[in-house]
């Protein structure tokens, strides 16, 4: 039975389907694997802190600090002056 998976990037699919026959599956039986072995391996880590909105990168002080010293480079002369 065929499925549609919709909003996959052309180069994502094509990755994923070479990826697939290079372990002589079926793109099913890939996906299969794929997340099986995510279940196994838990969310120890990667998913969880990709998706996670809660946890920030930067906090609001170190962000203003990153925007200031970046402005430094959208002014003409940059460092120079």
């Amino acid at each position: 039975m065929e499925r549609l998976i919709r909003n996959v990037k052309k180069e994502v699919w094509k990755e994923l389907r070479s990826e697939a026959i290079r372990h002589e599956m079926r793109m099913g039986e890939f996906l299969d694997v794929l997340l099986r072995e995510h279940r196994e391996r838990g969310h120890e880590r990667g998913w969880d802190a990709i998706f996670s909105r809660k946890r920030r990168m930067l906090t609001d002080k170190e962000a203003e600090e990153m925007r200031r010293i970046l402005g430094i480079f959208e002014r003409p002369g940059g460092f120079e002056e």
